[in-house]
């Protein structure tokens, strides 16, 4: 955040494991919710600005659609990237 905030962006949100892999083997929803509230207070400190006034993307792509199917969601300004894998 510190390298783009003067930028016009994008802000990635959310988190995979070491290696692009799942972050455990169960899906924990509570940490992933707890990781994207801390990533968007970083975007509202960093910013100076509220963390809904910078552009989100929360990419469900492979394991990290558990998540979402799982129940996890996010706020309403965040953008949901639907990938299409094959």
């Amino acid at each position: 955040m510190e390298r783009m905030k003067e930028w016009e962006k994008v802000a990635t949100i959310g988190m995979r494991g070491d290696g692009d892999e799942a972050m455990s083997k169960e899906t924990n929803v509570a940490l992933l919710e707890k990781i994207v509230k801390d990533q968007r207070k970083i975007i509202a400190n960093v910013s100076g600005k509220k963390a809904a006034e910078t552009p989100q993307v929360w990419a469900l792509y492979k394991e990290v659609q558990d998540y979402y199917d799982d129940g996890m969601r996010v706020p309403d300004d965040v953008t949901l990237l639907l990938c299409d894998d094959n």
